[in-house]
């Protein structure tokens, strides 16, 4: 009997810890940039990138509202990125009772950026005429 309510409590408490994630959505192409052009050939294929927006639970009073525009904006920003291709977003949550939680969205996806390939410009110094090292 005692080895069956020590899998009784394990079951429950595997139950009780658990999250789970689901799908959003799964999208071509997503920016939160205005005046996007994409008829520019400079972009660059950085590869993959994830960002996400997150709210904590404690005890069971929720922070806030993870939103999807706010895990694209933050993934947008915090890799350097105009836009992304083959997008992912997911929501995961979890939360132990009365203790602490989580609930955030993920965004993955191939990031691009304008490439980098303009020359610096050469300044000289008006005095001596010289070279001035950036």
């Amino acid at each position: 009997m005692k080895g069956s309510s020590l899998i009784k409590f394990y079951l429950f408490l595997s139950i009780l810890l658990t999250g789970c994630t689901t799908n959003i959505a799964k999208l071509s192409i997503v920016s939160t940039i205005p005046d996007l052009d994409l008829k520019d050939s400079s972009y660059v294929d950085i590869g993959t990138v994830v960002g996400e927006d997150k709210s904590i639970i404690i005890i069971f009073i929720p922070t806030g509202t993870p939103k999807a525009d706010r895990a694209i904006t933050n993934t947008l920003i915090n890799n350097k990125i105009e836009f992304l291709t083959d997008v992912s977003i997911d929501n995961t949550s979890f939360w132990i009772p009365y203790i602490y939680g989580e609930s955030k969205i993920t965004v993955k996806g191939v990031g691009w950026r304008k490439s980098s390939n303009e020359k610096i410009p050469i300044i000289y110094d008006p005095k001596t005429g010289e070279i001035i090292k950036n």
